[in-house]
Formats: C-alpha cells, sequence, structure tokens
C-alpha cells in the first residue's frame, strides 16, 4: 500500500511502458473489422463463405473491454495527484476534440450530398462526452448514439475515471480496493448475463475493464522491484529467454485467435480478459522477444493511430451500408478471378482496410498537428 500511495502522489515524470501501445492498434482495427462484418449481415449471411467468416468472429466486439483494461491501467500508471478537475477535461477535450470535430464535418458535407445523414443533436451529446451515459432516447439509425456511434466508449471510459479519480481523491486507496474488489466481479455477473440493472451496459462494462486494469497497474507498482529481479535472472539464461518468449508468443497468438477466429463456444469474455491479463503481466516483465519487438518505434506508432482509426471508421461504415454491401457491387466481384474463401475475404477486408488507412491519414493531418499546438497553448 505504501509503495502505490507513494508512487500515485508522486509529482516526478513517470516512466511510460512502450510495449503496450500496440495493442491499441490491434484492439481498433478488429473493432472496425468487428462493425463492418455486422452491418454486412443483411444482405451477404445467405452465402456460406460468409457465414463461415461471420460465425468465426462473433468475439471481436469483445476487444472493448480490453481496451478498457488498458486504459485503467494507463490511468492508474500515469495518475497525476495535483492535476486539477479543470485540467483534467482540458485534456480530454484537447486529445478528443480534433478528431472528433473533423469527423462530425466529414459527415456534415458528406450530408449535404445526401450521401449519409447527420444526426446534429446527437453529435452534440458525442462532444459532451454523453452518449454513453443512454441519458437521451433519439431514435437513429444507431440507437441514439449520433453519427460517431463507437464513442460510446470514450463517455464510459471518461466518467469511470472520473469516478475511480474522485474515490481515490477524497476516500484514499483503500476504500478505492475495495470498491474494486465489490464492483469488478458484480459488473462481470450483471453483463454477462445481461441484467438490466442500471441504463447504460456501457457503463457497467467500463466500470469492471478500467477496475481490472486499475488492480493491475496497482499490483505491477507493489511487485516492480520483483519484476525487475524476475527480468534479470531470465536475461542471464538464453533457455530462460526462450521459454519466457514461447510463453509471450503462445498466450498472444492464443488472444488473436479468441478474437479473430473463434467461434461463441470455444471461448467467453472471461477467458480473453484473463488471457490478456496473462499477455499483459508478461510485457510488463519485459524479457522475452516479442515484448522487444513490441517495443520498438514502430509498434509505438501503430498505437498513436488507435484513436482518429476508431473515431473516423464510422463514416465508412455508413458509407459501406449504403454503397459497398449491395448486391450489385457483391455480383460485380464475384465475376474476378479469384478463388473462394479469398474472394470473400478480400471483399469484406477492402473497406477494413480503407477504414484503418484513413485513420492515420486523419492522425498526420489532423489529430497530431492539432492537438499539439492546443497543447502548448492551453496546457
Amino acid at each position: 500500500m505504501d509503495k502505490i500511495e507513494e508512487y500515485i502522489n508522486t509529482t516526478d515524470k513517470k516512466e511510460y511502458i512502450n510495449n503496450i501501445e500496440v495493442f491499441r492498434f490491434i484492439f481498433a482495427c478488429s473493432i472496425v473489422a468487428c462493425h463492418i462484418l455486422g452491418i454486412s449481415t443483411k444482405n451477404f449471411l445467405v452465402y456460406n463463405n460468409f457465414k463461415f467468416i461471420y460465425n468465426n468472429s462473433l468475439h471481436l466486439w469483445m476487444s472493448v473491454e480490453l481496451f478498457f483494461i488498458i486504459s485503467g491501467f494507463f490511468f492508474i500508471y500515469t495518475y497525476k495527484p495535483k492535476q486539477s478537475w479543470l485540467d483534467f477535461f482540458k485534456a480530454k477535450i484537447i486529445r478528443l476534440w480534433p478528431v472528433m470535430i473533423f469527423t462530425i464535418l466529414l459527415f456534415a458535407i458528406c450530408s449535404l450530398f445526401k450521401i449519409v445523414h447527420l444526426y446534429f443533436m446527437e453529435d452534440i451529446f458525442t462532444l459532451l462526452f454523453l452518449n454513453g451515459l443512454n441519458i437521451s432516447n433519439h431514435i437513429t439509425e444507431h440507437s441514439g448514439l449520433g453519427n460517431l456511434h463507437p464513442l460510446w466508449f470514450v463517455s464510459c471510459l471518461i466518467y469511470v475515471s472520473v469516478f475511480y479519480r474522485y474515490i481515490i481523491k477524497n476516500y484514499g486507496l483503500k476504500n478505492f480496493y475495495l470498491l474494486l474488489i465489490i464492483l469488478i466481479p458484480l459488473c462481470m455477473h450483471i453483463h454477462s448475463f445481461n441484467i438490466q440493472i442500471f441504463g447504460s451496459i456501457g457503463i457497467i462494462r467500463a466500470i469492471y475493464g478500467i477496475g481490472i486494469g486499475c488492480a493491475l497497474a496497482c499490483f505491477y507498482i507493489n511487485f516492480k522491484e520483483n519484476f525487475i529481479k524476475w527480468k534479470e535472472v531470465i536475461s542471464t539464461s538464453l533457455w530462460k529467454k526462450i521459454f519466457i518468449s514461447l510463453a509471450e508468443i503462445g498466450i498472444f497468438a492464443y488472444l488473436m485467435f479468441g478474437l479473430f477466429l473463434s467461434d461463441m463456444d470455444r471461448l467467453v469474455e472471461g477467458d480473453l480478459i484473463l488471457l490478456f491479463i496473462f499477455l499483459f503481466l508478461l510485457l510488463l516483465l519485459n524479457a522475452g522477444y516479442l515484448s522487444k519487438l513490441f517495443s520498438q518505434n514502430w509498434a509505438v506508432t501503430l498505437g498513436k493511430y488507435s484513436f482518429a482509426i476508431f473515431c473516423t471508421h464510422s463514416l465508412w461504415i455508413d458509407i459501406s451500408q449504403k454503397y459497398y454491401f449491395t448486391k450489385e457491387i457483391w455480383n460485380l466481384v464475384k465475376t474476378l478471378p479469384i478463388k473462394h474463401p479469398l474472394i470473400e475475404i478480400m471483399y469484406f477486408g477492402l473497406p477494413i482496410l480503407i477504414a484503418v488507412l484513413f485513420g492515420i491519414i486523419v492522425y498526420y493531418i489532423i489529430e497530431k498537428p492539432v492537438t499539439k499546438i492546443l497543447k502548448e497553448r492551453y496546457l
């Protein structure tokens, strides 16, 4: 307890852990794939090859929980004790609004040409980070979440972080731990059995996902010296390093299989969370070859693209649904000299690839330069 209190109360610049960042990119891409595959089911579930692709991709949505775990970890690990509530929200606005406003403007422009529909009032709720709280009942194509419907995640992330931050600042770490012990299993149970107690199931998912990440951070801070010693012991033996590397690769491969290739009968949400926790701890140890690979600059850079991809792909969902996933386009694609199931993979993979590449472009032309200017001026 003393180590954790000392760590989170320090005002020094805190070390950042690079080899986790690549998972932001992986999970952002998996959510894009989840949404693209989801909107295509209306016209294409009748095809056997597509049934195989869809039925073995039903876990993609669980990437959101893993996103929450990463966010919870860094919420504690980069905790700023002297940051005011105003500065907290200011930092979030500077970090998120440039891409959000840019994407809403794109929707507005496209709506002028009847390409997509603009949900103006719902988008105001999104900019105020309220769309994940289910406090309004707009009837729209995306369950009242507006054009940036995936950003319910951001709304829930911010307000659960505010709640946890309030508990730590006003009631201390002991009460915070007690709260986590109660809320994590309770909210996992509520979500697993879809018990409609609260208005927003997203808040329930955020409470236990961020809570697990917080618990991981507290565990790591408390045993950080042991992690360093274990790493030194492993580095002295090639066989130990190979063993840890095989464990990293094996868990990573099984986690990716669970997200991208397994059906609902093979793994459940708790399995994937447990796998990710084991992998997370191994990456914190940072003793294997996979950990070193994910610490490289290219992997860290990929992680920086995640929010732009996550935010802007909502535009490509609407465009793809209206103009791409049609029987006319599919009949045209089937004339290509490509064998099954490669043609289905190519057909459904193209809008996913476009959404990811577009998000990367937006990162460089909007997110990176604009947030840099705003941080220099207002933070």
